[in-house]
């Protein structure tokens, strides 16, 4: 008699307490991504990056690893970087029913100017992550693609998403705040990955790389020159590209080299670690 009861109260949280599911396998592009893919999926989700730290995604490759982990994902959040439109097609011969969404379709992208000695032309910039009021609009958009594969945890994913979304509001307030001191300012730097940020807190990006390239010889003395004019003490660099041009600037002006990263997963701590180093830069 005690077995039996003793059996039939196991049974019962059984049935009242269903096993787990495993978390929902997610691929990113960069690492940023899987930070905010994280706040709003939590546990339910298991995140991996395909450009890892210090990778350049311009010239990224994926790894045949990854590709084969590729097979098990039900969902891939992109961000318009060249590399996703090269590799689509295989990560969908890969695994047909892979979901790729490109998370950069519910923001309006600038134009990032480019130019050589001769031509003058503007390219879609897509390093659309670096302002926290954009990333608003892309964690509704990853709410809702999580909630399409989870039906049953919409509502968790609603609140992660209202909760992320008040702490970016918060970090773009102080961002802001901590930017206005420096209003209209230059901000001089190897790689144009800052124009979603500079633009937001009303700063000016002026990038030494152009087109992924070194400026030609007439293009070059411009820059400096008008580097000199701005009274430019700092270059800024990433880790990802070389800094042999950032180098030879700020060799030219007297100035020094700074690395910043707009691809570092803990977001907000690097927005105000950059915003940081921007005030040093110009005050």
């Amino acid at each position: 008699m005690t077995i039996r009861f003793f059996t039939t109260i196991v049974l019962l949280h059984l049935i009242a307490v269903p096993l787990q599911a495993d978390p929902l396998t997610i691929f990113v592009s960069i690492p940023p991504q899987r930070y905010f893919v994280e706040q709003i999926g939590g546990a339910l989700v298991n995140v991996e990056v395909m450009v890892s730290p210090g990778q350049s995604p311009e010239t990224y490759e994926p790894t045949p690893q990854q590709l084969t982990r590729l097979a098990n994902a039900k969902l891939y959040f992109g961000t318009g970087l060249p590399f996703e439109d090269q590799w689509g097609k295989k990560f969908a011969a890969q695994n047909p029913e892979l979901k790729m969404v490109d998370l950069s379709s519910v923001v309006t992208k600038r134009e990032i100017e480019e130019h050589d000695d001769e031509h003058h032309h503007g390219s879609l910039d897509p390093h659309v992550w670096t302002s926290p009021f954009l990333v608003k609009s892309m964690a509704g958009l990853i709410a809702e693609e999580l909630a399409l594969l989870l039906p049953t945890e919409r509502e968790i994913f609603s609140k992660n998403r209202d909760r992320f979304t008040a702490e970016l509001d918060a970090l773009d307030a102080e961002l802001a705040q901590t930017l206005a001191p420096v209003k209209g300012r230059a901000i001089y730097v190897l790689h144009p990955a800052w124009g979603y940020l500079t633009d937001r807190y009303e700063l000016r990006q002026i990038s030494i790389e152009r087109d992924g390239k070194a400026p030609g010889a007439r293009a070059m003395a411009e820059l400096i020159e008008q580097a000199k004019g701005d009274r430019v003490k700092v270059i800024f660099i990433q880790e990802q590209y070389s800094r042999k041009i950032a180098e030879t600037v700020a060799h030219s002006i007297n100035a020094r080299v700074v690395e910043t990263d707009s691809l570092a997963y803990d977001y907000p701590t690097n927005l105000r670690l950059v915003a940081k180093s921007f005030i040093e830069a110009l005050r």
